[in-house]
């Protein structure tokens, strides 16, 4: 029975990485690219989760854990990278409208830095 879990998760996580490296290499956009990469460290994680219990080692799980650190500080990395050149995430206007209205007030009421200061 767990090597049918194991089989599983290892398809999704495969599944999931080959997606999400195909979206990487084609984003249109650096915060998709950031998600993208997200996603391939994760499935990354999964994998070795998947193989430490298949293999029943746990020097797979050190492996995995070293993956998700070195994601989630990539991740923040380009994050900060991203706020500091300015750019924005595209919005979706496909959900009717309401909650980007709601964004949209409430943006109108954030003080604005002036660029001297």
């Amino acid at each position: 029975m767990a090597e049918i879990i194991v089989w599983i998760i290892s398809a999704g996580a495969v599944i999931s990485l080959l997606i999400a490296f195909v979206r990487l290499l084609t984003a249109e956009t650096e915060v998709d690219r950031v998600v993208s990469l997200d996603i391939v460290f994760s499935s990354g994680v999964a994998l070795t989760g998947a193989a430490a219990v298949a293999q029943a080692e746990s020097h797979f799980l050190d492996i995995g854990i070293a993956l998700s650190v070195v994601g989630f500080v990539g991740t923040t990395l380009w994050a900060r990278f991203i706020e500091a050149s300015g750019e924005e995430a595209p919005r979706d206007l496909s959900s009717g409208g309401e909650a980007d209205e709601t964004l949209a007030d409430e943006e109108r009421d954030l003080p604005v830095k002036e660029e001297g200061s």
